[in-house]
């Protein structure tokens, strides 16, 4: 058998990995969750780091042209590809799901990653932002004014 102080030190390397779970432990579900329950900025720090590789999907509700499954395409000028919105504080925001098996999402949606989503959004002049659900209903928004300093700091 180990000396007392030994297992005490394991225990306590035990206890630390599974009772302080920090911000990059955490699944997107959980940490959307976190932030729309308990606003720590550790997790929004973590949440803006995970943006470079966050890949985001809409629900298509109408398009005026034809979409092929699986081609990425270009909205140009006259196109219109209509997706859901909601309003946070008075204003509208895109809406995203995070997990390509939502159900909400149905048969016809979008995928993109987030610098996509800015560059959509900033096309606009109806959206103030966007927000992304995780699995249940919690979401994440970033307003339109903070993607210069989000584009620079996260995705560039």
């Amino acid at each position: 058998m180990e000396p007392a102080e030994k297992q005490g030190t394991k225990m306590n390397l035990f206890g630390a990995r599974l009772g302080r779970i920090g911000p990059e432990d955490k699944n997107l579900n959980q940490l959307i969750f976190d932030i729309a329950e308990h606003q720590r900025a550790r997790d929004i720090e973590e949440i803006y780091k995970r943006l470079r590789h966050l890949d985001l999907f809409a629900p298509i509700l109408g398009a005026n042209f034809e979409l092929e499954d699986g081609r990425k395409t270009l909205i140009e000028k006259g196109m219109d590809l209509r997706t859901p919105t909601t309003q946070i504080q008075g204003m509208a925001f895109a809406v995203f799901l995070v997990n390509k098996t939502d159900p909400r999402l149905g048969d016809n949606f979008i995928g993109m990653n987030a610098a996509e989503v800015f560059d959509m959004v900033e096309k606009t002049n109806h959206l103030a932002g966007f927000a992304f659900y995780n699995d249940r209903e919690s979401f994440f928004g970033i307003a339109r004014q903070d993607f210069p300093m989000l584009r620079n700091r996260y995705l560039s």
